[in-house]
């Protein structure tokens, strides 16, 4: 089942707990990439969700 958008949103925001600035600043941090699941199929070395990253837009 579909979770509505109020909803999801929500749940996004009691469990992010980084600013789009403090995850970028993490993200571009070597601790970033050691940490999480490592994808047994990629040649990267990367955990899974690093190699996928999409910046935030700027505001």
């Amino acid at each position: 089942m579909v979770k509505d958008k109020d909803t999801v949103i929500d749940e996004f925001n009691s469990l992010v707990n980084m600013t789009p600035n403090e995850l970028r600043d993490w993200l571009k941090d070597t601790q970033s990439q050691s940490s999480g699941w490592k994808n047994e199929s990629s040649s990267s070395g990367e955990t899974i969700g690093h190699e996928r990253h999409v910046p935030p837009p700027h505001t």
